[in-house]
């Protein structure tokens, strides 16, 4: 619609009255939109400067429709569709919010055509590719993420002096990088039997301020409000995505040379040394809402199935990685997910979820159904770490459709065992 209309009138009153009406029929303020950001995406993706947005928006408040840019008005309706659940099974996955989906894809379009160089124009990709990845469109997900990162790539920040972080936009458009990166691998951990490989970003210019395999034990990386805990988890989900993607290229390398059984070694120890670290770090509240928990949960199993999956006649290639480091994994993952069921509350469960906890869960029950292959039986332990992985994806689809993706997968397990 708004493309067959570009001839006939001005982007940003277009796109203004576009987004006032669609917050009308919301019944949405944009100031309850930008508060929905900060309780249920900010916590875990923290890409945009909530104080910076309502200043802008209080300045315009009495204009109806909205007098933004384009690019800011659009902003508000990416963030709505991003806090929304994607679950096809919640009653307010309705028409409405089908039509805001492709509302948010034909602007995210013009945006690309007419503002690409605008900082908005990157969060808003990056807000559309979490609404798809948690949705379970993971082909949708991978191309909308592939044009945000060429947007991040040719506009990126000019270089700045490692104590220097006076812009605040400088700011958000280094967090939109790590963003990036961060669903790049999250896109490529989601789907065990597609190889997704991941983008490829240039090093930009602060490439020495993110992680490297020296820091698991600090954040190296500077943001002007680090001494909030929703930020510290931030750097180390970007930590754990690190290690994340080292597994991945690990899985992708068919052909085991020399020196394959230290470098297995050594990567397994980086996943332990950090997870143990996470948990250092995170009380117990926060666990199950700790996306870098999840992650290196997910990257540590799946560094198992790939060794699994590896087996000769005569020697299994499973015996190579450590059994222990499986097993414990797996007990701290139903550790965290029982804690987390045991409050009734579905709504602060569904608030607190991270995609990436969908994803462990999904790999965890994976994991389990291997090593029953393997030893033949399944254990009473493990029976109930099964049905506990199941029950956490079910009540994981209450915000995100990619669980009901997962446990369409794994609903015959529980009948095989």
């Amino acid at each position: 619609m708004l493309l067959d209309q570009m001839g006939s009138y001005d982007l940003d009153v277009g796109i203004g009255n576009e987004v006032s009406q669609t917050l009308r029929d919301l019944s949405l303020t944009p100031f309850q939109v930008v508060e929905n950001y900060v309780r249920l995406v900010h916590p875990w993706l923290p890409i945009i400067k909530s104080p910076r947005l309502t200043t802008q928006l209080e300045t315009t408040q009495r204009d109806q429709p909205l007098t933004l840019k384009a690019e800011t008005a659009a902003l508000l309706l990416f963030i709505h569709l991003a806090t929304q659940s994607s679950s096809n099974e919640r009653a307010h996955n309705s028409d409405l919010q089908r039509k805001v989906y492709k509302q948010c894809q034909s602007m995210f379009t013009l945006l690309q055509a007419f503002r690409r160089s605008a900082l908005e124009t990157r969060q808003c990709g990056v807000l559309l590719t979490t609404y798809q990845l948690g949705a379970g469109f993971i082909s949708d997900a991978y191309v909308t993420l592939s044009t945000a990162s060429g947007l991040v790539h040719v506009h990126q920040p000019c270089p700045f002096a490692r104590e220097s972080y006076k812009d605040e936009r400088d700011d958000e458009a280094r967090r939109v990088w790590w963003a990036v990166f961060l669903l790049d691998r999250l896109i490529a951990q989601s789907h065990w039997k597609k190889r997704s490989y991941p983008l490829i970003i240039e090093q930009p210019p602060w490439w020495s301020e993110l992680p490297s395999e020296g820091s698991l034990t600090a954040a190296p990386i500077r943001i002007t409000d680090i001494g909030t805990c929703h930020c510290e988890y931030f750097c180390r989900e970007i930590q754990a995505a690190y290690l994340a993607a080292q597994t991945l290229e690990y899985r992708s390398d068919h052909d085991r040379k020399e020196g394959f059984e230290p470098d297995l070694s050594k990567l397994s120890t980086q996943l332990t040394t950090l997870l143990n670290v996470l948990f250092e770090t995170a009380p117990g509240s926060w666990r199950p809402s700790c996306g870098a928990i999840a992650m290196i949960i997910a990257a540590t199993l799946d560094l198992h199935l790939s060794v699994s999956g590896l087996s000769t006649n005569n020697t299994p290639a499973q015996l190579a990685y450590p059994m222990e480091t499986l097993a414990t994994t797996i007990r701290i993952n139903t550790e965290i997910v029982t804690n987390s069921l045991d409050d009734n509350d579905d709504n602060e469960f569904q608030d607190r979820l991270p995609i990436t906890g969908v994803i462990a869960n999904y790999r965890t029950a994976l994991a389990i159904c291997h090593r029953a292959e393997v030893n033949q039986a399944l254990t009473t332990e493990e029976r109930f770490q099964l049905v506990t992985m199941t029950r956490a994806l079910q009540r994981g689809r209450l915000r995100w459709g990619l669980a009901d993706v997962y446990l369409q997968e794994i609903s015959g397990m529980l009948d095989v065992w």
